[in-house]
Protein backbone atom coordinates (compact mmCIF):
# COMPACT_ATOMS: atom_id res chain seq x y z
CA UNK A 1 0.00 0.00 0.00
CA UNK A 2 1.33 3.43 -0.97
CA UNK A 3 2.05 5.64 2.02
CA UNK A 4 3.74 8.47 0.16
CA UNK A 5 2.57 10.39 -2.90
CA UNK A 6 4.69 12.36 -5.32
CA UNK A 7 2.51 14.90 -7.09
CA UNK A 8 4.08 15.66 -10.46
CA UNK A 9 3.21 16.91 -13.91
CA UNK A 10 5.61 17.75 -16.73
CA UNK A 11 3.99 21.18 -16.92
CA UNK A 12 5.79 22.01 -13.65
CA UNK A 13 8.92 22.35 -15.79
CA UNK A 14 7.39 25.45 -17.41
CA UNK A 15 7.70 27.42 -14.18
CA UNK A 16 10.16 29.97 -15.55
CA UNK A 17 11.99 31.56 -12.63
CA UNK A 18 15.60 30.56 -13.25
CA UNK A 19 17.14 32.54 -10.39
CA UNK A 20 14.67 31.25 -7.78
CA UNK A 21 15.32 28.01 -5.83
CA UNK A 22 12.07 26.57 -7.20
CA UNK A 23 13.12 26.22 -10.82
CA UNK A 24 13.16 23.72 -13.67
CA UNK A 25 16.72 22.48 -13.04
CA UNK A 26 16.00 21.71 -9.40
CA UNK A 27 12.82 19.79 -10.21
CA UNK A 28 14.59 17.83 -12.95
CA UNK A 29 17.41 16.95 -10.53
CA UNK A 30 15.00 15.85 -7.80
CA UNK A 31 12.92 13.68 -10.13
CA UNK A 32 16.07 12.17 -11.69
CA UNK A 33 17.42 11.33 -8.22
CA UNK A 34 14.14 9.73 -7.14
CA UNK A 35 14.06 7.67 -10.34
CA UNK A 36 17.72 6.61 -10.19
CA UNK A 37 17.42 5.58 -6.53
CA UNK A 38 14.29 3.54 -7.26
CA UNK A 39 12.14 5.63 -4.98
CA UNK A 40 9.43 6.14 -7.62
CA UNK A 41 9.15 2.36 -8.15
CA UNK A 42 8.84 1.52 -4.45
CA UNK A 43 5.50 -0.01 -3.43
CA UNK A 44 5.13 2.62 -0.69
CA UNK A 45 5.27 5.45 -3.23
CA UNK A 46 2.65 6.47 -5.74
CA UNK A 47 3.23 9.12 -8.43
CA UNK A 48 0.06 11.11 -9.06
CA UNK A 49 -0.85 13.92 -11.39
CA UNK A 50 -2.27 17.01 -9.70
CA UNK A 51 -5.97 17.76 -9.66
CA UNK A 52 -7.36 21.27 -9.88
CA UNK A 53 -8.48 22.45 -6.46
CA UNK A 54 -11.92 23.95 -6.02
CA UNK A 55 -12.45 27.17 -4.12
CA UNK A 56 -13.39 25.25 -0.96
CA UNK A 57 -10.06 23.44 -0.99
CA UNK A 58 -8.11 26.63 -1.65
CA UNK A 59 -9.89 28.25 1.30
CA UNK A 60 -8.55 25.53 3.59
CA UNK A 61 -5.13 27.21 3.27
CA UNK A 62 -5.80 30.80 2.18
CA UNK A 63 -8.19 33.45 3.41
CA UNK A 64 -10.77 35.00 1.10
CA UNK A 65 -8.95 38.34 0.91
CA UNK A 66 -5.81 36.66 -0.43
CA UNK A 67 -7.78 34.61 -2.95
CA UNK A 68 -9.50 37.75 -4.24
CA UNK A 69 -6.14 39.56 -4.40
CA UNK A 70 -4.62 36.80 -6.55
CA UNK A 71 -7.74 36.66 -8.69
CA UNK A 72 -7.51 40.41 -9.33
CA UNK A 73 -3.86 40.06 -10.38
CA UNK A 74 -4.78 37.48 -13.00
CA UNK A 75 -7.54 39.56 -14.63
Amino acid sequence: MARTAVIYHSEYLNHGVDDHPENKRRLEAVMRFLEEEGVLRAPEVKVLEPERAGIEEVMLNHDVEYIEYVRALSD
